[in-house]
């Protein structure tokens, strides 16, 4: 597994995250990713038998999370090739007019699509 290309693709258990570690590993490359959700997670990891995806829970906001992330990966693979910065919020579902955002709400999702990335 060290010969291949590693790609690390945060976000990756849903959405456009879930497709690009889908193309990846289709092109047989390592692929490492995460998710905040550990149930989408779970999901990812039993709908592939592949020996070269590592899918871990990950918070982007939290550095000790993402350390770890980077760790595993390098530590699985050996190298990280390309990174795919793709995780991030869209806020509270249904969206509120932003006059109506809490500052919580609007600190979370500039800390993950921001500060995060």
């Amino acid at each position: 597994m060290e010969n291949k290309k590693t790609a690390l693709v945060t976000g990756g258990t849903s959405g456009l995250g879930n497709a690009i570690v889908k193309m990846l590993l289709g092109k047989e490359w390592n692929v490492a990713t995460c998710g905040g959700r550990e149930d989408l997670i779970e999901t990812l990891l039993a709908e592939s038998d592949e020996d070269n995806l590592l899918a871990v829970a990950c918070d982007i906001r939290l550095g000790n999370q993402v350390e770890n992330l980077v760790g595993k990966t390098k530590e699985n693979f050996g190298r990280i090739d390309l990174c795919v910065l793709n995780a991030g919020t869209i806020g509270p579902v249904p969206l509120p007019e932003v006059k109506d955002l809490s500052l919580i709400d609007l600190r979370a999702t500039f800390e993950s699509n921001f500060f995060a990335t």
